[in-house]
């Protein structure tokens, strides 16, 4: 009798005679759940990561940006060397001021060269108080309605260098038609870039990471864009810009910005698309996929996860052939 034919007589067993080269059904099973176990774990843990910390840093140059005001201690503004005029009528003379603005006035700052450079603040409401001006003399009284503080020659040739920005901002505006003159208003943002930041969560599955902030993204703006962190609904965030603008003393157009928020969205306004309103406007979602994809400790956390997993393969390979080898030596 050879060794693939089956025992013939009167002592050979009853019934159908199995292969021995089959795969065990409840290994198979086994091996799905924990294929299984492992799959869902692995969706736990990215579903209950904590939300990114980000940080949104803008570079740019623009010849106009504003903000509203969320904190007057760090919205204080030296103005001189430009003529202030004040709706109310209260002002209307060169400045040499320290203005406060008011809790939720506009300020809006917009250059195209020296001889085109401007200061605005809008009030809040109507009838509130637009801000705080002290003069040399210490004293400081309101005003209230639009304030402007504007260039003029008859007010020398110096003039503020540093600009804050503390508030929900948007920087540039959008492209609008030459006037009667044949000149371009000032305002267009006219380069910059957006980078992104994250921070590497520090504690993941009870294991304590180094703290590190590493690039999500980075990208250009287009000249003649609008910028602003906004909400989902579209809507201005309260999420504030902070920086500063700075006057470019290259004799260029505009003022230098650096500023940074934490906004985890942008709406980015771009040139082409002004004149067409139902998709003026884009909505960048700058938190989404940050951490999963980019952040080095959760990344790590993904490496030694599949390290165990392919060590787990191996150790249940080597237990089928440790334990096949044991069956042959059985028969």
């Amino acid at each position: 009798m050879t060794e693939t034919e089956a025992p013939t007589g009167p002592d050979a067993p009853s019934g159908p005679v199995k292969s021995g080269g089959g795969f065990p059904f409840a290994r198979l099973t086994l091996a799905l759940l924990v294929v299984a176990a492992l799959a869902g774990g692995y969706g736990w843990f990215i579903w209950t990561l904590p939300p990114a910390r980000i940080s949104v840093v803008l570079s740019a140059t623009s010849e106009s940006m504003s903000y509203r005001v969320i904190n007057p201690d760090m919205s204080v503004l030296h103005v001189f060397g430009l003529k202030a005029s004040a709706v109310d009528g209260s002002i209307n003379n060169c400045a040499d001021l320290v203005v406060t603005p008011s809790i939720g006035s506009r300020v809006e700052y917009r250059r195209g060269d020296d001889d085109h450079f401007a200061i605005t603040i809008d009030p809040r409401d109507p009838g509130s108080t637009t801000a705080f001006l002290r003069e040399k003399d210490g004293k400081s009284r309101p005003v209230k309605g639009s304030i402007v503080f504007a260039s003029s020659k008859n007010c020398g040739d110096t003039k503020p260098q540093r600009l804050p920005i503390w508030g929900p901002a948007e920087f540039g505006e959008e492209l609008r038609p030459p006037g009667v003159s044949g000149d371009v208003s000032p305002g267009i943002l006219t380069s910059g870039t957006v980078s992104v930041y994250g921070r590497a969560q520090e504690r993941l599955l009870g294991l304590k990471f180094p703290a590190v902030t590493f690039l999500v993204t980075s990208f250009d703006l287009p000249a003649g864009s609008v910028l602003a962190a906004k909400e989902p609904g579209g809507d201005l965030s309260d999420r504030p810009w902070t920086g500063v603008a700075t006057v470019n003393t290259d004799d260029s157009f505009g003022f230098t910005i650096a500023a940074a928020t934490d906004a985890r969205s942008i709406a980015l306004t771009s040139a082409r698309a002004t004149r067409d309103a139902s998709d003026a406007t884009e909505l960048i979602d700058l938190g989404g996929f940050s951490q999963f994809m980019n952040d080095p400790n959760v990344i790590q956390i993904q490496v030694l996860g599949g390290i165990f997993f392919l060590m787990l393969q191996g150790l249940g390979g080597l237990a089928s052939f440790v334990s096949a080898h044991m069956a042959r030596n059985d028969a």
